[in-house]
């Protein structure tokens, strides 16, 4: 029909990736060959290239530019990146026009590299080298490029999904190639555990941003063993089966130097946890309870649909006995009026507070601190189009269920 987007079939794309495929194998092969055999082309092959010196040296531009289409396809073939930096070698140490900023759009080949293959040893390794390359051509530029590689890894290591969080933020390529940059830096502890603060908020179970942070940290230094001890106990009960942040927990207990602080912060995380222990004990004697419906449908149901005497044809329904009658209306009575009940407790809406403020026609908290401007107002319904922010919405919902939910003000003091 006119105006609608024709959707493929996946046979339709399977041929279309496969012709891709047999087309990129191609011009790889093609490419390969002409880098590897001499012919009439000005581009050097592998070993014209390995043989060269600084009184003869062979267009490099033009291997260059041959050799990074490999590059895109075969990111884990050291070789190629080897021969990269050697020609690249040769460029920067003979003084050869424009070699700055050939190195400059190596990092470009190897950034797009890394977009497409964010884990590729290789591609990380030769990035590297050419950074070293640009310092010793021009230190000043070289550490100019540095600063932003810095930038870069923080981006990369950054995630917002599960995805990102699997791909990128457990990325130890991306940790060992900062950390080495970082190396060549003025050190900058907080900026440092100022990222390892963002990766744990964004995933609590980011254990290499847990493990970083051990690194940067100092117990020592006042306020901030109670600081981690806040950190980690809500990661402990936003996801208490995780082992990331109970790993940093037994770190924090096992270095904190003693003090009456630390004796103090035990024993409100001894009350803590005990609490998260009853809670999951809960947790367990509700599954356990069920574990007897569990059994009655997966045994006593199928041995009780088996013997209900359901007719097979017209003619059986004649045969049906009164009892098989009486036995088949109890059977599809008592479904019909189960299933109209759980319906009807799916689509009724219900109040959701049991227990606060049963007397109050709208339950509004307010708090007050120094660490915010202006005033902040927190969906607590759950209904709110802008959440986690209120737009109102908890007024209908509580005209529709007889609930007295409010917002949670957060206002400067």
């Amino acid at each position: 029909m006119h105006g609608r987007v024709k959707v493929k079939t996946s046979a339709q794309k399977a041929a279309e990736k496969e012709a891709e495929r047999a087309r990129k194998l191609q011009e790889f092969q093609k490419i390969k060959k002409k880098l590897y055999e001499p012919s009439e082309s000005k581009v050097p092959t592998f070993k014209q290239l390995l043989e060269s010196t600084n009184e003869f040296l062979p267009p490099m531009a033009d291997y260059l530019s041959q050799s990074s289409t490999l590059a895109y396809y075969m990111k884990d073939w050291p070789i190629l990146w080897q021969l990269r930096l050697t020609a690249l070698r040769r460029m920067a140490t003979s003084k050869q026009e424009k070699s700055l900023e050939t190195l400059e759009q190596e990092l470009d080949l190897t950034f797009n590299c890394l977009v497409d293959s964010p884990k590729s040893y290789s591609t990380w390794a030769h990035r590297r080298n050419i950074l070293k390359l640009i310092r010793q051509f021009d230190e000043e530029k070289g550490l100019e490029i540095l600063k932003t590689e810095v930038g870069l890894t923080e981006r990369m290591l950054m995630s917002r999904t599960e995805d990102q969080v699997e791909n990128q933020g457990r990325n130890f390529h991306c940790w060992d190639h900062r950390r080495l940059i970082l190396n060549a830096l003025p050190q900058d502890a907080l900026t440092e555990i100022q990222l390892t603060t963002k990766l744990i908020q964004t995933s609590f179970s980011n254990f290499s941003a847990w493990h970083y942070r051990s690194k940067l940290l100092n117990l020592e230094e006042e306020g901030v063993v109670e600081n981690e001890m806040d950190l980690v106990l809500n990661a402990v009960f936003t996801d208490p089966s995780d082992a990331s942040s109970w790993i940093y927990h037994r770190h924090l207990i096992s270095n904190a130097p003693d003090s009456s602080t630390l004796t103090n912060i035990l024993k409100s995380h001894e009350e803590s946890l005990n609490e998260l222990l009853e809670l999951e004990k809960e947790e367990d004697n509700n599954n356990l309870e069920n574990m007897p419906l569990a059994w009655v449908i997966q045994d006593g149901l199928a041995g009780y649909l088996n013997s209900l005497p359901i007719p097979r044809s017209f003619a059986d329904v004649a045969n049906l006995s009164a009892k098989d009658v009486l036995h088949l209306t109890l059977f599809f009575g008592t479904t019909g009026a189960g299933a109209w009940y759980l319906a009807e407790k799916l689509t009724t809406p219900h109040r959701q507070n049991t227990t606060v403020k049963l007397g109050s026609d709208k339950v509004v908290d307010t708090f007050k601190t120094e660490n915010i401007d202006g005033k902040a107002v927190y969906c607590r319904c759950w209904k709110s189009a802008k959440f986690p922010y209120c737009d109102g919405a908890h007024n209908k919902y509580n005209k529709e269920t007889g609930d007295n939910l409010g917002p949670l003000i957060i206002a400067k003091e």
